[in-house]
């Protein structure tokens, strides 16, 4: 009865925990995506038994919570059965826990706390329907399994009245323990009947989960992402205070709150679970698709709900790193999964924080575009990690954005460019001003090249505006900030301090534009009394009053010349973007040059059609100057020439992609995988597409940047990659005939990044078996080609028979770097052989 809010039900609620799950991860976490992938096919198969277990006692799974399992018992016996599948887990457990893994063996054991009594059961929020478990008999099951330690039963008073003396053993702090188990009977399958459902299941799915999840094929993903908890506790109190209606009207409240903020800042509802007194949220900023600045978001989010008022006490915990996003459980109840050592960390900040608090990892805040007012923590351990954690409480988001600080550091290559923007500032001195908009793919240099001018603009009045994703909705968000920077007002200044300042400076500089005052407080944000003048003024002719008004202050209020910068305009809301057409349509009066980078895609501040603007479109840089910025970058570490050569063909000409490649290169050897800054911000694109077009993508990956439409459609086993793959022009070019060429190499890498290693290794087999039926007799004239194919399949004899032949081939003709490496995949295949 999905209308109903809430329901009291009769019956056993079980908590099943892995024990030894934290300490695996970490040892995991080392080996990075491998390692996440690893442990979630480990819990996979564990939790697929365990779960079979408790179906075949008629219960029914109500949460996944990352390492544990909140199981319902209703019905007759339903203390009983919820014991029996109790222990025969513990017995499964025991067999099965002792695992093999990649770094070394590892042995996971089980607590189990167990209640009985009346639950309370909650269905809310308006985006969609969340089930909540919460209240008395909740926490009574959350405390049985904390008292519970591995390899124990521990279960309530009440469930041990249901109970057989001969089934129960000593006590243990309130609980008792289990010593044998009831005697029940069991169905021979663990598999439910579906109900005849008069609604849609997809009403409890967060949209952006749903439609991702509907959309086929749905693969696995490695994932850049932001992790938050929320806890909310104090519904035992408010429960007793209000009652069941009024404990539903607060988590209503909460929930509405959480999933409206969620969706206004593209963040995603991930789950919810069980806690003492209450319950955790957890959220996922990145998956199933990435922004921008998600961490960023992730942190604007949190920190909204926090100052949302609610009768519930909260507190968050943020954190960031990969997960491995996948589909998880047996095939009759499967959830939406992310799995990692980031999302464990989460949790644990979300632990240490006190009522209101929010902390977040020292790596959220310093990947973050968006400024906040954060306190440094002192370093503290936490469950799971050997080292102490770098943190800060965050309480508060600025108005600012935080300019990209990669931009900083040596120019090359935009000559040209320079020189014409110096022409334009010398042009804004003399009082006759222009608009220069910079144009350019992310990491090209946008940012790079405004920092050279505002370093050249000496004796100039400067304003920075960045814009982002995260105000790309909130109207006359850079308007009012430029509004307030030329005004001299400290930006989160107060509403009544902004509009003293405003009427001071109208009435000193232009009383003609008093009565118009009430407009241009909208814009900055000021609190100012209504005038007779606005309040008659026609709506049809309102922002035409407002724009000449807001040019004719900025006028007054910026005399001299002045650098007017607008970065990521491609973000900028579309109140401000009308005003700064208004301002850019007069700007060859001012003495002033606007400069704005952008990306090029539709949206924010564009104007095609401005005699005075000159419109930069930064291409890759040429290889004379990537070689010149090599040089700058490695002059105290210089690399060897085959890792210059590795880095300058990769970047693509990129010069934020080839710093981040030699910075992690240097870090961390120049054999590693894409950089986390470029795989999330690429991830953002590859995003944007649809998911059957994601999947494309990541399959055309495998084949490297040059894409065989004939060996692809082969892969795909006929479907139609030509003319799709065709479409995705912002990612693809023609080549040879019957091929396309990835439009850049980072690109190809992101999309191959997101890949698990087990649908790569089946792929490439593919590919390797494709290849080689269609080379037939002269199969060795690609050796190269098919070693690389056959490695990564992990097809040894294949691998060992390529290689052999491919490094040969380089060493005859003094390839020497490239040999070596064949020659070492020849021999890892030969003792994988023995």
């Amino acid at each position: 009865d999905p209308e109903r809010t809430f329901q009291v039900l009769d019956g056993t609620m079980a908590f099943v925990d892995i024990s030894g799950f934290t300490r695996l991860t970490e040892l995991l976490a080392a080996r990075g995506k491998a390692g996440a992938e690893e442990l979630t096919g480990f819990l996979d198969g564990m939790f697929a038994d365990l779960i079979g277990i408790a179906y075949r006692h008629s219960g029914e799974l109500i949460k996944w919570g990352g390492d544990a399992v909140l199981v319902w018992y209703g019905g007759d016996s339903h203390a009983e059965r919820a014991v029996a599948a109790a222990w025969r887990m513990q017995q499964t457990i025991k067999r099965i826990g002792r695992v093999r893994t990649s770094v070394g063996p590892s042995t996971l054991r089980m607590s189990v706390g167990i209640n009985s009594g009346q639950f309370h059961f909650f269905l809310v929020g308006r985006h969609h329907r969340e089930l909540l478990v919460t209240g008395p008999a909740a926490t009574e099951t959350a405390r049985m399994e904390r008292i519970a330690e591995a390899g124990e039963i521990v279960v309530s008073r009440d469930t041990a009245s249901e109970l057989s003396d001969a089934s129960l053993g000593a006590a243990k702090a309130d609980g008792i323990l289990i010593a044998a188990p009831p005697a029940v009977r069991t169905a021979r399958s663990a598999r439910m009947a579906p109900a005849n459902l008069d609604w849609q299941p997809s009403l409890c799915l967060p949209a952006e989960l749903s439609q991702h999840l509907r959309a086929a094929p749905v693969e696995s993903e490695h994932r850049q992402v932001a992790v938050a908890f929320v806890e909310f506790s104090g519904s035992g109190e408010a429960l007793a205070e209000v009652g069941e209606a009024g404990l539903a009207a607060a988590l209503q409240e909460l929930m509405d709150t959480i999933q409206e903020i969620c969706v206004r800042n593209q963040v995603t509802f991930w789950e919810t679970d069980i806690s003492e007194d209450g319950g955790k949220v957890m959220l996922v900023a990145g998956a199933p698709r990435a922004t921008d600045d998600d961490d960023g978001r992730m942190l604007i989010a949190v920190r909204e709900i926090l100052d949302r008022a609610s009768r519930l006490r909260l507190r968050a915990g943020v954190n960031r790193g990969r997960v491995f996003a996948s589909g998880f459980g047996p095939s009759y109840r499967r959830t939406y999964s992310a799995k990692g050592d980031a999302v464990n960390l989460a949790a644990r900040l979300m632990a240490r924080a006190n009522v209101g608090e929010l902390y977040a990892s020292d790596g959220v805040l310093r990947h973050s575009r968006i400024r906040f007012s954060a306190s440094k923590l002192e370093p503290f351990l936490v469950k799971g990690k050997a080292v102490p954690v770098e943190a800060h409480l965050v309480e508060a988001v600025t108005t600012a954005s935080v300019p990209d600080q990669r931009a900083s550091g040596v120019l090359v290559g935009r000559e040209r460019e320079f020189k014409v923007l110096e022409e334009a500032l010398g042009s804004a001195r003399r009082g006759r001003g222009s608009w220069a908009e910079i144009v350019g793919p992310p990491g090209i240099g946008k940012s790079r090249l405004i920092e050279a001018v505002r370093e050249r603009a000496v004796g100039m009045r400067l304003i920075t505006v960045v814009c982002d994703e995260y105000r790309e909705t909130i109207p006359f968000a850079t308007a009012r900030n430029l509004l307030r920077q030329s005004l001299a007002v400290d930006a989160d200044a107060d509403a009544g301090a902004v509009g003293d300042k405003l009427t001071a400076a109208v009435m000193a500089w232009a009383p003609n534009l008093a009565p118009w005052l009430p407009l241009l407080a909208d814009v900055s944000g000021a609190a100012v009394a209504a005038t007779p003048e606005t309040t008659a003024l026609d709506r049809r002719f309102r922002n035409e009053r407002l724009e000449s008004t807001f040019v004719d202050l900025l006028s007054l209020s910026l005399p001299d010349p002045t650098l007017l910068v607008f970065d990521d305009a491609q973000w900028m809301d579309e109140s401000s973007a009308s005003l700064l057409r208004a301002l850019a349509a007069k700007v060859d009066s001012r003495p002033w040059l606007l400069v704005t980078g952008r990306r090029p895609q539709p949206g924010g501040l564009a104007v095609d059609d401005l005699e005075s603007r000159v419109r930069l479109e930064l291409q890759p840089l040429s290889e004379e100057a990537v070689a010149q910025l090599l040089r700058a970058v490695t002059s105290e570490r210089p690399l060897a020439p085959h890792q210059r050569a590795a880095i300058s063909t990769r970047s693509g000409g990129n010069p934020l992609f080839l710093l981040e490649l030699v910075q992690a290169g240097q870090q961390a050897g120049f054999d590693t995988a894409l950089p986390d800054s470029v795989e999330s911000l690429l991830a953002s694109q590859v995003d944007r597409l649809s998911p059957p077009d994601r999947h494309l993508l990541r399959v055309a990956s495998v084949l490297g940047m040059q894409v065989d439409l004939a060996v692809l459609a082969e892969m795909l086993e006929g479907q139609h990659a030509a003319r799709r793959l065709a479409a995705l022009d912002d990612f693809f070019s023609p080549d040879s005939p019957g091929a396309l060429r990835f439009r850049h190499t980072m690109l190809r890498d992101a999309a191959y990044e997101g890949l698990p290693y087990s649908r790569r290794r089946e792929l490439h087999a593919k590919a390797g078996a494709v290849l080689e039926r269609m080379a037939g007799r002269h199969a060795g004239e690609t050796a190269g080609l098919l070693a690389l194919h056959f490695g990564n399949a992990a097809q040894h004899r294949s691998s060992w028979h390529y290689a052999r032949l491919a490094g040969e081939h380089a060493r005859s003709i003094f390839a020497h770097v490239e040999a070596a490496r064949f020659f070492e995949q020849a021999l890892t295949a030969a003792r994988a052989l023995r």
